[in-house]
């Protein structure tokens, strides 16, 4: 019972670590049937092999590492039984960083000690086969790097830490962030270790049979098998600690969601030209922007800043200088220069180049009237600032494009799963937030008196709410 009980609410990590501190291996007989009992593939060794050194870590670390070399005898049957090493120094034995080969982590890019580092599998396998490329980065991320990825995977339902490589979706295994468990390190985080452990056990499950459908919030899983996709789209979670409605494929809703909000912080790096959609992305200078059609327009809010008949008049001086500047250069080659001809046409494109800088300076001053010259934020008063901090109006923009998306589709798809779409948009703001509140501070500013706009707290559905939506649904899919 003690075992089954253990099992149930635990992965092979935890059994393990709780049976033997009660002791219970002790107890099994160590017979050919006790040891067919278990039947182990290879992810259960890696978490028997994991508890293993986290139990020497944790009893080596209360014992203390003065006591541990004066007990070395007497230990070293339990260390063999655990490490299946009876040399306590080859198990603490620790490679030489300053001797080992770097290799540069393709997030923070800093050189890190080939220990440190988690490899990419799909990556490591190309290297061995001859058919990586050998002028592109390692897929490798350190240590540290890898354990803040995996925090910020926790928000989302995915909850796998996947390889950033470039175009690399590889998914990292237990068997790369073993490293977690090990408490002689800073990284030592068991309950990332268990959490990631246990999402990869269920994806192992989803996997390997077919209509299973998993809890998005725990880990309960249910078979499908049989019934027709129009008659459960709903995921009800039958785990008492847990009991939460969702929808079906939660994994592909979390993907094209994810897909949607990363579509909207490209958008809120552009500005669409208002007369032939162009994209537009400001680097530097003043918020008037001018389109290659002529059309001119505040990069700030958007907003048209000139009538068009007064564009296309600036565009037809633009044609006729054109005109002139390709005759003039026609008739330079047929006759090499001189004569009447030339110096009329000459005159010409002169009075042409004055007519059109006239009307494009009329243009820009009626467009500037639309602007605050003394603006010193980046906040709109009255008027639209005439320059401002293009990191700090892009932070914005993303901001709008992201309420502008959440909106669509709480609009156009009426399947959608709440829960999922919270989490992702909530993720993608509060990392905004984080960029909002560097980019102030780095120009000296108060992030107090310059707050970020999505820092509101929004408003979340009541039941109520949710029912009506669900019902909604139900109307949409008969």
């Amino acid at each position: 019972m003690i075992v089954s009980n253990t099992l149930k609410e635990n992965t092979v990590f935890h059994t393990y670590v709780q049976l033997y501190e009660r002791r219970v291996f002790r107890m099994i007989p160590e017979d050919d049937d006790a040891k067919m009992a278990i039947q182990r593939d290879d992810s259960v060794a890696d978490e028997v092999h994991a508890a293993k050194m986290y139990i020497l870590g944790k009893y080596n670390e209360q014992e203390g590492r003065d006591n541990l070399t004066t007990a070395s005898a007497a230990a070293a049957p339990e260390i063999a039984d655990l490490t299946g090493d009876d040399d306590i120094q080859a198990v603490e034995a620790k490679p030489d960083m300053n001797e080992a080969p770097k290799i540069m982590c393709v997030v923070c890019l800093e050189d890190i000690p080939e220990p440190n580092v988690v490899r990419c599998r799909t990556d490591e396998e190309n290297e061995k086969n001859g058919t990586r490329d050998s002028n592109a980065a390692k897929h490798a991320v350190c240590r540290s790097c890898f354990l803040e990825m995996a925090r910020n995977d926790m928000a989302s339902p995915a909850k796998r830490v996947r390889c950033p490589g470039e175009r690399c979706f590889t998914l990292f295994s237990s068997e790369q962030f073993r490293f977690l468990v090990d408490p002689a390190t800073k990284f030592y985080d068991f309950d990332m270790f268990a959490s990631l452990l246990r999402k990869e056990q269920v994806d192992d499950i989803l996997g390997a049979i077919s209509h299973n459908e998993a809890c998005p919030f725990c880990y309960y899983i249910e078979n499908f098998e049989g019934l027709p996709k129009q008659r459960h789209p709903l995921f009800q979670c039958k785990n008492d600690d847990c009991g939460k409605l969702s929808y079906e494929n939660v994994e592909e809703q979390t993907r094209q969601v994810k897909r949607m909000l990363d579509e909207a912080m490209s958008e809120g790096r552009l500005r669409k030209c208002n007369q032939c959609k162009a994209g537009i992305e400001l680097e530097a200078g003043c918020n008037k922007i001018r389109c290659r059609c002529s059309h001119y327009q505040c990069y700030y809010c958007g907003v048209s800043l000139v009538a068009n008949a007064v564009e296309d008049d600036i565009r037809a001086a633009q044609i006729a200088k054109e005109k002139a500047e390709d005759s003039l250069k026609e008739l330079l080659a047929e006759t090499g220069g001189g004569g009447a001809a030339t110096a009329q046409l000459e005159q010409q494109l002169i009075q042409l180049k004055a007519t059109h800088a006239r009307k494009v300076q009329a243009a820009d001053d009626k467009a500037y009237k639309h602007f605050d010259r003394s603006a010193t934020t980046i906040y709109k008063k009255e008027k639209c600032p005439l320059y401002s901090n293009i990191n700090q109006l892009h932070c914005m923009n993303q901001f709008q494009c992201t309420k502008m998306t959440e909106s669509r589709i709480r609009e156009n798809c009426p399947g959608y799963n709440e829960d999922v779409l919270n989490s992702l948009v909530e993720k993608q703001l509060e990392e905004q937030n984080k960029r909002w509140v560097k980019l102030i501070r780095d120009t000296n500013l108060d992030p107090a008196t310059n707050p970020f706009p999505g820092n509101i707290k929004r408003a979340r559905p009541t039941d109520h709410q949710r029912h009506q939506r669900h019902q909604r649904h139900q109307r949409h899919q008969r």
